[in-house]
């Protein structure tokens, strides 16, 4: 009787004869039923889904590539076909093709947001041994330190700053900044420590009146975005290219742990003189943060801007220098200082800045780091901007008005 079902096109009777070749170990077979169900069942999504559901159960990685790899279509298929060819392109490290299902994958998502959270998890563990993979293609082998595979780099400020965003004149103290450093047996701060330099740049630059600059030092071969020491006087005019100049240098260390840290701030002044301050950061970490933006305006002679979006609040800074922290390695690549095929966890570091973005819907900052950070992978010839759009559009507007950011939002408006 089954065979009579199959030998008149029913596919339901094709992919259980599919299901005994699996249990034969008849790959060809189980390959061949699969496929006449699919074309007798007009590649319905169903039939597909079941179709690769049953392949890659029995870990025949490249009878679902032969069955779905050109067949799958988001729109007409949804997610679950296209999670299984996702596994069976990276089972068969088919890193490219991989890429290109995720980008599909991911723009379903954007368009159904209500799609089960087992599906989204499902997929963020794709994208993660997607870009483990990635990394161990294009790593060298050898991780042996040359001096000439890093650079010093003059970052964008802000960082979430594009090419086309006009910021108004910086007429006040020439200011350069460099990452703070952190005790080697204690990474947990080094978010901290790089995120620190970024958000006090950007808001030193758009804030006041100072014509303040960030550096790195940056490694060309990756995976490390930059070296957190503790930097000299003359270090800090080795990075940022200031000697000779009437210019203040910035930097410092993030010292302890938990609740305990402590930020220790170098300030020096053009003549050469020395300042040191600590600000104790304690269970509000946020509000040590502005104190050392505040107290390192005043060091340095920045006035206040009269037109300047209002200072972010203590709760929202607390998660902004982290975000600045984890946006670097994308500026990185889109200037030319980290190979853009190690940048990892592209889509977990804009979803957690959208949540950021919700979380505080009034406040402007974390939508200008979203926004930019956008532009720059969009210039960048990346598609995952596209997979965004709908969710920026969504956002509800400011109750005032940000030139910076209406700037900002221009581009995607003219789009």
């Amino acid at each position: 009787m089954l065979w009579a079902e199959a030998a008149a096109g029913s596919p339901d009777a094709m992919l259980r004869l599919a299901a005994a070749s699996v249990a034969d170990d008849d790959e060809h077979g189980a390959s061949a039923l699969v496929l006449r169900a699919c074309a007798s069942a007009h590649w319905s999504a169903s039939v597909l889904d079941q179709g690769v559901a049953l392949l890659a159960r029995a870990g025949w990685w490249r009878a679902v590539v032969d069955v779905a790899g050109d067949r799958w279509d988001r729109a007409e298929h949804g997610p679950h076909a296209g999670t299984g060819l996702m596994a069976a392109l990276l089972q068969l490290r088919e890193i490219d093709r991989a890429e290109q299902v995720l980008h599909e994958l991911a723009m379903l998502a954007a368009s159904d947001l209500e799609l089960g959270a087992a599906w989204q998890s499902e997929l963020r563990r794709q994208e993660f041994e997607l870009d483990g993979l990635r990394v161990t293609r294009d790593v060298a082998l050898s991780f042996t330190v040359k001096l000439d595979r890093f650079v010093d780099s003059v970052l964008p400020t802000p960082l979430w700053r594009p090419q086309h965003l006009e910021l108004p004149l910086a007429d006040g103290p020439r200011i350069g900044v460099v990452p703070w450093a952190f005790e080697e047996d204690r990474p947990e701060n080094r978010d901290i420590a790089r995120g620190l330099a970024l958000w006090v740049s950007a808001n030193l630059r758009v804030g006041t009146d100072a014509d303040a600059t960030c550096h790195v030092l940056s490694n060309l071969r990756g995976p490390v975005a930059d070296l957190h020491v503790r930097h000299t006087h003359d270090l800090m005019l080795d990075l940022t290219g200031l000697a000779g100049q009437p210019a203040f240098l910035v930097g410092g260390a993030v010292l302890g742990r938990g609740s305990s840290l402590t930020l220790d701030v170098d300030v020096w002044r053009p003549e050469g003189r020395h300042v040191r301050f600590q600000q104790h950061l304690g269970d509000r970490p946020g509000a040590g943060f502005a104190a050392v933006l505040r107290r390192l305006a005043s060091v340095c002679g920045a006035d206040p801007r009269p037109d300047a979006p209002p200072p972010s609040s203590a709760r929202v800074v607390a998660r902004l220098v982290p975000a600045y922290s984890d946006a670097l390695p994308v500026v990185l690549a889109g200037i030319g200082s980290l190979r853009p095929e190690l940048v990892d966890r592209r889509r977990d570091r804009l979803d957690r800045m959208l949540d950021l973005v919700g979380d505080f819907p009034d406040e402007p900052e974390p939508r200008m780091l979203l926004l930019g950070l956008l532009q720059r992978m969009e210039a960048a010839g990346s598609p995952i901007p596209r997979e965004y759009l709908l969710r920026v559009a969504a956002l509800p507007a400011l109750p005032y008005r940000v030139p910076l950011l209406e700037q900002l939002v221009r581009p995607q408006e003219d789009q």
